[in-house]
């Protein structure tokens, strides 16, 4: 039921929606999903998604770059600011892979 989990997505997006216009495009979202499990409930068998990018291989890339601009930094606080960074992209990607 993937379309139908997407239209409840966005049909409780739309009820705790903050402004009018986000209200309307988040109901405009369920229901061209609602309708779209209505003519097929679920993806054909066999069927692979598209392949995304691993996260945690981009979390920890950024941290190594943040980890190297930490190593040429003379202002230790902007250093430290660089290297609780690199800490933070380092926990999400742990996470990340905690997840999987």
């Amino acid at each position: 039921m993937p379309f139908a989990n997407t239209a409840a997505y966005f049909e409780h997006r739309a009820k705790h929606a903050r402004t009018h216009a986000q209200r309307h495009q988040y109901a405009e979202a369920a229901s061209f999903y609602r309708e779209l499990a209505n003519i097929t409930p679920s993806f054909p068998p066999g069927y692979k998604g598209a392949k995304l990018p691993d996260m945690a291989e981009q979390m920890d890339h950024r941290a190594a770059e943040c980890l190297a601009m930490a190593e040429v930094m003379r202002d230790e606080v902007c250093k430290d600011r660089m290297l609780r960074l690199a800490r933070m992209y380092a926990d999400l990607s742990e996470s990340l892979r905690a997840a999987e």
